[in-house]
């Protein structure tokens, strides 16, 4: 019997078969068989796999809906969900596609019955990127609200199931806070997002923590109904957001009655709603005055009759006397030209209006309307350049001018001048603006010349004041009701001798889309 040395146990033996090519309608499981035996198949002759033609941009893979199962791989198509989320880092935590409105705005959430929320996929799937999962509502699903407050809508990220359902979606009664650092005073249920890290935190009345929630909107519900509904924008992501719409440093603004803020404040949330609901600024000095400038983090609600007014909050014009009309006080720049007093008597010529500044800034004298001469109506002011100064109103714009005075035939007076409009500009990510609702900064009437008296003579009309500006930008400005920078009406003449005043002229008044 031969023997044979340790070392030939060593040995590899390979053996070389020939096989039929082996074509496969699908994927081709092959198995070695145990663990420490491979198959080697080459790219030619006898033993290669032939495997089917597929179409363009086909591959060979797993599963790709979120939380399947393992199996075998199958030629599909590449979806977002094979691609890394670095490469699609722009869209992170931001809305994408879903239902829009007449308008072409987004409408995925509506009011149902009660305090049911529809979140509608059904027709137009909601598309959305959270937190660095690319996630589809295909289904309409509802939502129940809490009664009596503010609520805001987020998704949750789903990690289990191919599209998201209705349990990834919830409310917080507050809203949500993007910054670099956390909010100084948290509340429970408060959500902060984490510019620094891009996370967002949820405060669980101990201690913050990470979630992976994308807020969709916001809901208004009172007395076991939903009273209104506002979508987030598409494609606003938490930096752009904070850019646009500031640091929310004056944290939440509730307007139900009557209410004065001025100056430039940047807040989370407002909601001006009801009909005692009324936001104004303060009537300013003979110099320049900003108005109201206001930034929310998120969706702005002007509601149920609730009204943002400025009018008559601009600069006054003079009063008429029995002499010669006084020129108006001059407004800021995007407002109209005050107008012009009309003329009286024998020698007095009505004041002129006031003036708004220029394009270059460099002149107060431009738009005014004209004093009229003896006898003669004052001209009118001019309108404001609304739309090649948008960039300027929020940081620089003042509010309307005064109109200028009536002049007097020496013995009776002429008309007084009207007050400018206010000045009111705000931005947000999107607003709703019921129909009975409204954003004005209108100018007043001149007043009439004093009548003739036994003299048979009278005094010129006041010249009308300019309108303000009146401006909203956002995403989308939805249910729109009324915008307005009306300039006043000129008062009229006098009998006889007076002439009447002239109007003012037009504020800005319109709604922006900033993208």
């Amino acid at each position: 019997m031969p023997t044979f040395a340790a070392r030939d146990l060593a040995n590899t033996f390979t053996q070389t078969q020939t096989v039929p090519a082996l074509t496969s309608a699908g994927a081709l499981p092959i198995s070695a068989g145990g663990t420490n035996q491979d198959i080697t198949l080459t790219p030619s002759g006898t033993g290669k796999v032939v495997l089917p033609s597929e179409n363009t941009n086909t591959v060979l893979a797993g599963p790709s809906a979120y939380g399947a199962a393992a199996a075998a791989p199958a030629a599909r198509a590449l979806v977002v969900q094979d691609i890394p989320p670095q490469a699609l880092a722009a869209f992170d935590n931001q809305i994408l596609t879903s239902a829009v409105d007449a308008n072409g705005n987004p409408a995925f959430l509506t009011a149902g019955a009660g305090l049911t929320l529809n979140i509608l996929g059904a027709t137009t799937p909601l598309v959305l990127f959270n937190h660095g999962k690319w996630q589809t509502l295909n289904s309409d699903v509802t939502l129940t609200l809490a009664d009596a407050s503010n609520q805001f809508v987020y998704a949750i990220q789903d990690t289990a199931n191919a599209a998201l359902v209705a349990a990834d979606f919830g409310a917080s009664a507050l809203p949500p806070d993007y910054d670099y650092v956390a909010p100084a005073a948290a509340a429970t249920d408060q959500h902060w997002f984490d510019l620094a890290h891009n996370q967002m935190y949820r405060y669980d009345g101990a201690a913050w923590a990470a979630v992976s929630r994308i807020f969709l909107g916001v809901a208004r519900t009172d007395g076991g109904a939903i009273t209104a509904v506002v979508c987030e924008p598409y494609r606003l992501s938490p930096q752009r957001r904070f850019e646009l719409f500031g640091d929310a440093s004056d944290e939440i603004l509730t307007v139900t009655g009557a209410t004065t803020v001025d100056g430039y404040k940047n807040y989370s949330f407002v909601r001006i709603d009801g009909a005692a609901a009324v936001l104004t600024h303060s009537v300013p000095g003979t110099t320049t005055h900003s108005g109201l400038r206001l930034r929310s983090q998120n969706p702005i609600l002007v509601i149920n009759a609730g009204t943002i007014n400025v009018n008559a909050k601009g600069h006054t014009g003079k009063t008429g006397t029995i002499g010669a009309g006084a020129a108006g006080n001059w407004g800021g720049l995007g407002v109209g030209g005050g107008g012009g007093g009309g003329g009286a008597g024998a020698t007095n010529a009505g004041g002129v209006g006031g003036a708004f500044m220029n394009r270059d800034l460099l002149s107060t004298t431009w738009g005014a309307g004209a004093g009229g001469a003896v006898k003669t109506a004052g001209s009118a002011g001019t309108p404001a350049l609304a739309a090649a100064f948008w960039e300027f109103l929020f940081t620089m714009g003042g509010v309307g001018a005064g109109a200028g005075a009536g002049g007097g035939d020496g013995t009776r007076k002429g008309g007084d001048s009207g007050r400018g409009g206010g000045s009111f500009v705000g931005l947000a990510p999107a607003w709703l603006i019921h129909a009975t609702s409204s954003i004005t900064a209108n100018g007043t009437n001149g007043s009439p010349g004093e009548n003739a008296g036994a003299d048979d003579a009278g005094g010129g009309g006041g010249g009308g004041s300019a309108g303000g500006i009146a401006v909203v930008g956002g995403g989308y400005v939805n249910n729109l009701g009324t915008i307005s920078a009306t300039g006043g009406a000129g008062g009229a003449g006098g009998t006889n001798h007076g002439a009447a005043g002239g109007a003012g002229g037009a504020g800005a008044a319109r709604a922006e889309r900033l993208w």
